[in-house]
């Protein structure tokens, strides 16, 4: 399960490329280290390639968690579902919700017994099956 997940963001290659630059510069110390966001915008960009998805476990599960007005999962979750599009090609069993008017921390949103509630469906279901 990814709540909030970058999703897959074609530009975040490039911005990649560029903390790695400013953290070969010398710049890795400044406020929100450029080291740490190079490092998790790196590892989301090598991870939400075919070749990422190639080395997840075949038949896993994924359930994508996101708001509709989270700006980190692309305008109205289209990051996201570009992630969801690429684990099913893979062929895995892919559930995406995107929950309207919600942001980033859809836990933590005013209808966070809503999307409670569908996690523990879809944990309910696979531990069923």
């Amino acid at each position: 399960m990814l709540c909030g997940p970058l999703g897959a963001d074609p530009a975040l290659t490039d911005t990649v490329t560029r903390l790695e630059a400013a953290v070969a510069a010398g710049l890795g110390e400044q406020p929100l280290t450029c080291d740490y966001a190079a490092g998790v915008f790196g590892t989301n960009v090598r991870a939400t390639t075919a070749e990422g998805v190639a080395e997840l476990p075949d038949g896993l599960p994924v359930l994508l968690l996101s708001g509709q007005r989270d700006p980190v999962g692309g305008v109205d979750a289209g990051h996201v579902t570009a992630l969801a599009g690429l684990l099913r090609d893979r062929g895995l069993p892919v559930e995406q919700h995107v929950h309207p008017d919600a942001r980033h921390e859809v836990f933590n949103e005013t209808n966070r017994d809503e999307v409670v509630a569908g996690l523990l469906a879809w944990i309910d279901a696979r531990l069923a099956g």
